[in-house]
């Protein structure tokens, strides 16, 4: 016996432009799209758990129930919010000439959505996501900023997720490091490690604390000189050098 596939999710279809708006009800203002953006301006406010249908609905001057006729669940509104702030505006700008600047251009596009919209960290990843209108765009662009690697689509497609997940760790460490108000070690704490990290207990690491560098800056901050750049140079390289070995 054949298994049936399963249906397509309301939301794929709701963000696609395949499920028309319901014929009863609000027709005014209410719509998927102005639910979705007045539900990422409360997000953006006091983050995802301040999201309810309800106060999504107040903000728009309409019924909670108005809202369930357009929004069935509280997942299909967060996959909705995700959609809308993924957007951009305009083409996505990447360099098409040098894939490493392009995916330069990918990764500061992702650190500025987790910059503009913390709550987005916090957004479980699900493959619905992955396939919504405005994440295939910036998928569209990813690879547009690979069109000289010299790689085949399997190992492009490795690269969109490595890069993409490299990003999100160090968005949602900036995020919580802003958010307990401690982006570095202060002085003082590291001269009272320096008492306990001692050469004869961490032979490797103790002169790291003495030197400073484990106290740095700002591991998320994104100008491209600290953790975040050195880490992302090292990404590139080595792909560069994976790519070598198959030519």
């Amino acid at each position: 016996m054949t298994a049936t596939p399963p249906p397509i999710p309301r939301t794929l279809a709701i963000a696609w432009g395949l499920e028309e708006a319901p014929s009863r009800g609000p027709r005014r203002e209410l719509t998927h799209d102005a639910i979705a953006r007045a539900a990422v301006a409360i997000a953006d406010e006091g983050g995802l758990e301040a999201v309810t249908m309800a106060r999504v609905a107040e903000s728009l001057g309409f019924t909670t129930m108005s809202l369930y006729r357009y929004v069935s669940s509280k997942h299909e509104l967060v996959m909705l919010m995700q959609d809308a702030a993924t957007e951009v505006d305009g083409d996505v700008e990447v360099s098409t000439d040098d894939w490493r600047q392009g995916l330069r251009d990918i990764a500061a596009l992702h650190l500025d959505l987790y910059a503009r919209h913390p709550w987005f960290l916090d957004v479980p990843l699900s493959l619905e996501g992955v396939l919504m209108p405005n994440n295939i765009r910036v998928a569209d662009a990813t690879y547009r900023a690979m069109r000289t690697l010299p790689a085949d689509d399997a190992l492009k497609q490795a690269v969109l997720l490595s890069l993409s997940m490299y990003v999100r760790a160090f968005g949602l460490l900036h995020r919580d490091l802003q958010a307990t108000d401690i982006t570095r070690i202060s002085p003082a704490t590291v001269e009272l490690l320096g008492q306990v990290v001692t050469p004869d207990r961490f032979p490797d690491l103790a002169p790291v604390f003495r030197s400073g560098g484990y106290a740095g800056d700002d591991p998320g901050s994104p100008d491209g000189t600290d953790d975040f750049g050195i880490g992302l140079e090292l990404f590139l390289s080595g792909l560069e050098a994976r790519v070598r070995t198959l030519r």
